[in-house]
């Protein structure tokens, strides 16, 4: 049997679907380490989860444990928003629903815890006001299923992430399930506690009325009043039952770790005793044993974290007794911040600077000179001739003394002083007209 080398295409192939697996795995580990909390159907973009841990480094089995976390979102996240984280089997969410509080102590979502999953929602109106660097923190409370007689460090997949604790058995060194003090019942004291639904905000109270080992003497009259501590009110209703309601039992049994106690409780019948929100009265029976049970809502939404109660217990009307209770919230708590976008502020128009013009300088005005007017030629005037009413101005000579045309006779004397007086006076004519006539007056003289 001959066997061929592989072609050079199929080593090509071989060694491209070898990386092309390998980028498949890159990715899945990828996607699983960016994406630690459970995916949500219900949110359109889901928040990572970063720091999932126990916030203490050992838990008892069966008892509470706290997980605390981080979670953060994209920028401008499409909405609705959130996160879910998902508990394994081994870890028993405690039913409880609490505010996701913004910085300024109001509410930006919600969280709800149930017994398998803790789910917060981020609200829609929070996400479109504050867009950008949407984080924050969150805790709540689970209890430990897992069972064991010794130490054990222990890991959890929660929501896709690893956890470790070491859980530690029940009663440590005397093996887990097994009394060895106080075993046998004795009988009870008058007591109270609390059992605090948060998920449903209602503190359901247990108020336990005291007896010896055989239970209550026939015929006591009994009346249990309650008065509910701040941040609370009572209400007629839940779970299906009325409150406030009588329970009770004649039964007691010894459990398979060896404690002995009361077991069988169960609601009286209602005629058999009277009761309103905050107060129960009835007549006890030879033998049995009675819880009386109130219900108080919170009224801050769990925000307090502590809530107590006190009863007072009258049997035959004269022995009267005080007991109280306190619950703890034992639910958790959230809380994130996001910061508002940036905007870039519309720059102010500007009005322009005034410039004031610069004058151009305007050349100046060319002012023809007035020709100077060549002298009229002055017409001799004659002798007795009229000039009024011709609207000229007789002709002024341009010396004195000069020669005056009269008709081929040439005068050379010099005018007498009393010319210049009158010339200067303004009696230019006259001194023509005394000329002339004497000039006249010497032609005829002559011989």
């Amino acid at each position: 049997m001959h066997h061929h080398p592989a072609r050079p295409r199929d080593r090509r192939g071989s060694v491209l679907l070898a990386a092309g697996i390998a980028a498949l795995a890159a990715i899945a580990a990828g996607i699983s380490a960016a994406a630690p909390a459970s995916a949500s159907a219900d949110y359109t973009t889901n928040a990572t989860i970063d720091g999932l841990r126990f916030t203490s480094q050992t838990v008892t089995s069966g008892s509470a444990a706290e997980l605390s976390g981080a979670w953060s979102l994209p920028d401008s996240p499409a909405t609705p928003a959130g996160f879910v984280v998902d508990l394994p089997p081994e870890l028993q969410g405690r039913s409880d629903g609490f505010p996701l509080l913004a910085p300024d102590g109001s509410a930006m979502g919600r969280c709800t815890v149930s017994s398998t999953q803790l789910d917060c929602a981020v609200d829609s109106a929070y996400v479109a006001a504050h867009p950008n660097d949407l984080h924050g923190s969150f805790s709540f409370w689970v209890t430990v299923e897992t069972i064991t007689d010794s130490a054990t460090p222990t890991t959890y997949q929660v929501g896709g992430t690893a956890v470790t604790t070491t859980v530690e058995p029940a009663q440590p060194g005397t093996g887990a399930g097994t009394c060895t003090v106080d075993c046998t019942f004795t009988g009870r004291t008058s007591g109270k506690w609390g059992s605090y639904d948060a998920a449903a905000g209602v503190v359901e109270w247990t108020v336990a009325i005291g007896s010896g080992a055989d239970g209550m003497r026939g015929g006591q009259r009994i009346t249990v009043t309650d008065t509910p501590g701040p941040d609370q009110e009572l209400v007629t209703s839940f779970r299906g039952y009325p409150f406030a309601t009588l329970w009770q039992t004649d039964q007691t049994t010894t459990w398979d770790d060896g404690r002995e106690g009361l077991t069988g409780w169960a609601p009286a019948p209602r005629e058999d005793y009277a009761s309103t929100a905050r107060s129960v009265t009835f007549t006890a029976r030879q033998g049995y044993f009675y819880d009386v049970h109130f219900a108080t809502r919170v009224t801050d939404g769990g925000l307090a974290g502590r809530y107590t109660n006190t009863a007072t217990i009258s049997i035959d009307g004269d022995d009267d007794s005080s007991v109280s209770g306190t619950v703890v919230h034992q639910g958790g708590g959230a809380s994130g911040s996001g910061t508002a976008p940036t905007s870039t502020p519309t720059p102010t128009p500007t009005a322009p600077a005034t410039v004031e013009p610069t004058p151009t300088p305007t050349a100046p005005a060319t002012v023809a000179p007035t020709p100077t007017a060549e002298p009229t030629p002055q017409a001799p005037v004659t002798p007795g001739a009229s000039t009024a009413g011709e609207g000229t101005e007789s002709p002024v000579p341009t010396a004195i003394g000069a020669a005056v045309d009269t008709g081929g006779t040439t005068s050379d004397s010099t005018a007498p002083w009393w010319s210049v007086a009158l010339l200067g006076s303004g009696g230019l004519t006259l001194l023509l007209v005394l000329g002339a006539w004497a000039a006249r007056t010497r032609a005829r003289t002559r011989p």
